[in-house]
């Protein structure tokens, strides 16, 4: 996308919009791609896009259709809603209304948006590169990446589930429910087991053996006494995964 816009135009108000010079040249000319809407400002000057007359060319600059706003008001938003069968290339906004100071025309751009997706299969700033093998259809538009959507086999549209019923219940619920004066390092031996379902907690090792493969997940709670700091570690296969600290600790802690 492009924007041209002709010799004489002037920076106005502080550099956030551009204008035409009184006299000269009052079109404003983009090179699009696909859909557009127009917003007339909200200020003084909303007249100036009154009547306006809006032009749809080709890539080889060729009219492929015109539109004349006819509204009897000024509007705050244009939704110009022609279909084109043929690539629009180029868009120009030429105003109809003439200022009534000077009895000229003026065209005004204070703000530009351009939204627009690639075909499927391509992506890219110019939509000139290929979607990988894995998803060859549809990718990420900026990165080329392949989408992917947990438990489902269908990105983008993520509707078909591909979610097992799990072979068997896991889960397990454990408590420490008196005070208890422990080593670093050590394991926790927790005296009361109120859930073991499908029985992957061993209470004598204080180890929890994964029976089926999935996604689990853990909540611990840690409450210490004193001014020491205590500090309950995650370990899977004997390797470190997390810890859990207590605001206030001691070897003496209670785990609910």
């Amino acid at each position: 996308m492009a924007i041209l816009i002709p010799i004489g135009t002037i920076v106005h108000i502080l550099e956030i919009m551009t204008r035409t010079l009184p006299g000269l040249s009052h079109w404003t000319r983009l090179k699009w791609s696909t859909d557009f809407i127009l917003h007339n400002r909200g200020d003084c000057c909303q007249i100036r896009l009154h009547n306006f007359q809006l032009e749809a060319l080709d890539a080889n600059s060729k009219n492929l259709w015109k539109y004349q706003d006819q509204s009897t008001d000024v509007l705050s938003v244009y939704n110009v809603t022609k279909i084109q069968s043929q690539p629009v290339a180029i868009l120009k906004v030429k105003p109809r209304q003439k200022l009534p100071i000077d009895a000229s025309y003026v065209a005004t751009l204070c703000e530009l948006q351009v939204f627009g997706e690639c075909v499927p299969g391509t992506w890219g700033l110019d939509c000139s590169k290929s979607c990988p093998a894995q998803c060859p259809t549809w990718c990420q538009q900026d990165t080329g990446l392949c989408p992917s959507c947990i438990g489902y086999s269908n990105p983008p549209l993520c509707n078909i589930s591909v979610k097992d019923p799990c072979p068997k219940t896991v889960a397990f619920s454990v408590a420490l429910t008196q005070d208890l004066s422990l080593e670093n390092d050590s394991y926790v031996p927790f005296d009361k087991v109120y859930t073991n379902a499908g029985n992957g907690y061993n209470g004598s090792l204080s180890i929890f053996t994964a029976p089926v493969s999935g996604l689990y997940k853990f909540d611990v709670a840690v409450k210490s006494q004193d001014a020491l700091q205590v500090r309950l570690n995650l370990y899977k296969n004997n390797e470190y995964i997390m810890s859990v600290f207590s605001k206030e600790a001691n070897k003496k802690i209670r785990q609910q």
